[in-house]
């Protein structure tokens, strides 16, 4: 993300007579190309006053708001309002909401403010005379009969349409997995009347129901749906449309819903898909289907790399429609952050395909305890069907919790720490006392938010973190005595629920790094540790490699042997193994992203070769997201093949970029090693970076099936 950028300061008085004066400020904190965050703060420097209400005008379309609700949206006209615990404004005090919305202009993204009906540059101040009607609210009637007296009918208003307004139902599902899809429903007001509240029923199918919906308010009768409007989209103009979408899983097929009725009136649906549509989310055939079945590497390997361009690089990945579960653990990353920019919720999980999900990520405090790291996103923000009940669990924790009823074999952890927040852990795992103190706040934070483990993600013991994080040398044996005392507290949680709960591990794949954990003990308190084989190469390294190897390469020029030889899947699984991990506690990882370089000459195809940096990438620089790959650098780069390291990656003379990559022929690979290893199964890093159609997790699921 990129701060930003511009802030307006308002002065505004509220009334002639009050005195009460408030600042309204806006700026965009954050934009990322295809959205913005934006910040509002109101400063009251005068009288308390409350229930504020806020209007202004906006050509993006707010997609997320929070300490305030849309209370109408009309065209690109906003009201917001305050929240019940954020109404009153004393003297002296603020008032700080934000939104994220899209798309990014340079204008129109907060204007013609007004608040409590004044504008916010006192440009349409009330008179200064308060006798005329002290609250100068319009009567709600519009346009009054000035003479009622001379017409005493009993049908005095003959200004309404008996007519009721029309409107188009259009039904599509864009994204279809076999045994659930995410189905999209728009309203088109075909009328000159603008519709002002709205429901919206259907049938759908006996074996269909919807685990998620969003843009309305939804309640379920048996097979029968209603969606009512959510207030602020509940004026639906003369020509504008509205959209609702939802995820629904079924069984057999995907049947388009039936009995439309809008505001009590039939309609039908129209753009309706095919109701028996093909169950393989991916049909593209495999244009090269003998990617060599035998995983080990060549011990004779031709150092010839393949240059040559591969324009079709998705091989048939042939999904098995069935959501049975894995033979193989599957277990995804989901991150906090991933519901702003990138708008990808727990919703969007493929979680059919999947046996676990770390949630990406709890903070650790500075005095060793287990902390929300994002609360707004971690319990608070509002999906429908959530309670604003005082105490109520709303945010990503009640949605996890709400897709393990749909899906009971899925298991959450919660995983502590990252790159980012490691910072803590040497503190916490100091002493018997900090231990014991960290090991009871993670195991009443997952049983608190309903998670059926914990997953440890210190980045690093002893040292290979950020600069900045406290280490120790002592690290090594207390980072043992951490994970003990987490199983030892576990093991009482199962005794007393009389249920499991598991414990994990990220830990490194570089063997300088992984030397720093007693690998031949921690395995004890573990269910199975995460290896996150990726990262091998970045802007860091000197010369273009493989983000994610799978095994080593015999033209790789580095000069230092460790690099050569051990940066790679392979060697990193050997290397535990060695240090007597068993290989059914063993899980592989593989990225969804890819790792790039610019200043790149064309010697080679880009591979091993100088640079000049990193170029931007999807969210940030270096760093591509799979998706992003597929449809903006795999339309117009040249693809190649490694046969040994058994990755591809993308070339551009014009552009002198190199990205390395893992795609669906690449985890084809990785999956039939895990399988002939024996290994325990595969983890990812992250949910958010597949394409539409999943292509990546379908890859997994179906080469470990």
């Amino acid at each position: 993300m990129v701060a930003l950028i511009g802030a307006s300061l308002i002065s505004v008085t509220l009334t002639a007579d009050s005195f009460a004066t408030i600042k309204v400020e806006h700026k965009v904190v954050a934009d990322w190309g295809s959205g913005y965050q934006s910040e509002v703060v109101i400063t009251n420097d005068g009288d308390p006053f409350s229930d504020w209400v806020l209007e202004f005008d906006s050509t993006s379309l707010i997609d997320l708001i929070w300490e305030a609700d849309i209370v109408e949206h009309t065209g690109t006209h906003y009201v917001i309002k305050s929240k019940p615990w954020n109404s009153e404004v004393t003297h002296g005090g603020t008032v700080t909401l934000g939104f994220i919305a899209s798309p990014t202009g340079a204008d129109g993204q907060f204007e013609n403010c007004k608040i409590n009906g004044v504008a916010c540059d006192g440009s349409s101040a009330p008179p200064p005379d308060p006798e005329p009607e002290p609250d100068p609210a319009p009567d709600p009637e519009p346009d009054p009969v000035p003479e009622p007296e001379p017409d005493p009918s009993p049908e005095p208003d003959p200004e309404p349409d008996p007519s009721p307004p029309t409107v188009d139902v259009s039904f599509s599902a864009p994204n279809d997995w076999g045994t659930g899809y995410t189905g999209t429903m728009k309203i088109t007001n075909t009328s000159a009347q603008s519709v002002d509240g709205w429901k919206l029923g259907f049938d759908l199918d006996p074996l269909t129901t919807i685990s998620n919906l969003w843009n309305g308010n939804l309640a379920m009768d048996g097979s029968h749906v209603t969606v009512r409007d959510a207030s602020w989209n509940g004026v639906i103009v003369a020509g504008g449309t509205v959209e609702i979408g939802y995820t629904a899983i079924y069984s057999g097929f995907l049947l388009t819903p039936s009995n439309c009725s809008f505001n009590g009136t039939s309609c039908t649906f129209n753009g309706v898909p095919d109701p028996e549509p093909t169950p393989d989310p991916d049909p593209v055939p495999d244009p090269d289907p003998a990617p060599e079945p035998d995983p080990e590497p060549d011990p004779e390997p031709t150092p010839d790399p393949e240059p040559e361009p591969d324009p079709e690089p998705t091989p048939d990945p042939d999904p098995d429609p069935d959501p049975m579960p894995s033979a193989k653990r599957i277990i995804g990353y989901f991150t906090a952050w991933g519901v702003y920019g990138r708008n990808y919720h727990v919703s969007d999980i493929p979680a059919t395909r999947l046996t676990h999900i770390n949630y990406a990520f709890a903070n650790v405090s500075a005095d060793g305890r287990c902390i929300l790291g994002d609360p707004y996103a971690d319990i608070d923000k509002f999906y429908p069907g959530d309670s604003w009940d005082a105490g109520a669990l709303r945010g990503n924790f009640n949605q996890l919790n709400k897709l393990k009823q749909q899906q009971p074999s899925l298991k959450t952890l919660i995983s502590v720490g990252g790159w980012t927040w490691s910072g803590n852990f040497s503190d916490a795992a100091l002493n018997a006392e900090s231990r014991s103190s960290f090991a009871q706040s993670c195991v009443e934070f997952m049983s608190k938010y309903g998670f059926d483990g914990i997953d440890i993600d210190w980045e690093y013991p002893v040292s290979g973190g950020l600069g900045e994080n406290k280490t120790r040398p002592e690290d090594k044996q207390n980072y043992t005595l951490l994970l003990k005392k987490i199983r030892e507290q576990l093991d009482a949680k199962e005794q007393a629920d009389g249920r499991n709960y598991l414990l994990t591990i990220a830990s490194p794949a570089g063997p300088g790094t992984y030397a720093n954990i007693e690998l031949d003990q921690v395995h004890n308190y573990l269910d199975w540790a995460n290896i996150m084989t990726y990262d091998f190469h970045g802007g860091w390294s000197s010369i273009t490699n493989f983000n994610s190897p799978l095994y080593p390469s015999s033209t790789d020029p580095s000069s230092d042997p460790t690099v050569r030889l051990k940066f790679n899947t392979s060697a990193a699984v050997e290397g535990y193994k060695a240090n007597g991990v068993p290989v059914n506690k063993i899980v592989v990882g593989v990225p969804f992203y890819g790792r790039g370089w610019k200043g790149v000459g064309a010697v080679n195809n880009g591979l091993y070769q100088n640079h000049s940096g990193v170029p931007p990438g999807t969210w940030e620089a270096g760093m591509f997201d799979y998706d992003d790959i597929k449809e903006n650098y795999l339309p117009t780069y040249d693809r190649y093949w490694h046969k040994e390291a058994k990755v591809p990656w993308l070339y551009s003379p014009e552009q002198g970029i190199m990205i390395s990559y893992d795609d669906p022929q690449s985890l084809k690979e990785k999956a039939q090693y895990i399988k002939s290893e024996s290994l325990s199964g595969v983890m990812f890093w992250e949910l958010s970076g597949d394409d539409d159609q999943n292509s990546l997790v379908e890859a997994l699921y179906s080469n470990l099936n």
